[in-house]
């Protein structure tokens, strides 16, 4: 009777520890599936970040690029308002001229 008592005894721990080992094998498949997914999920938002860095530095030199053009036109547009003014200058009669021609 004892040990009829005693076998089962060991029937139920060794159930009880097969489930608990069953628990922590189904607990380490989910934690590597979890795990697979952030290196996927790493994978894409490393893959996100080199392509906003390629975008930004394409905006930088775009902008860059602009900003020369800008100069350029304003540079341009000096220089036509002073040769204009200038020609205006030597239009005007010699006693209102202060700047007398070469000769």
């Amino acid at each position: 009777m004892y040990l009829t008592a005693y076998l089962l005894t060991l029937d139920a721990q060794y159930d009880l520890l097969a489930r608990h080992h069953r628990q922590m094998i189904a607990r380490a498949e989910d934690a590597e599936k979890r795990n697979r997914q952030l290196h996927v999920d790493l994978s894409t938002a490393q893959a996100h970040a080199a392509t906003l860095k390629s975008c930004e530095a394409i905006a930088v030199e775009a902008l860059n690029k602009s900003k020369d053009e800008h100069v350029q036109k304003l540079m341009e547009a000096y220089l036509v308002t002073h040769n204009q003014h200038r020609a205006l200058r030597i239009q005007e009669p010699a006693s209102s001229n202060p700047v007398q021609p070469m000769r």
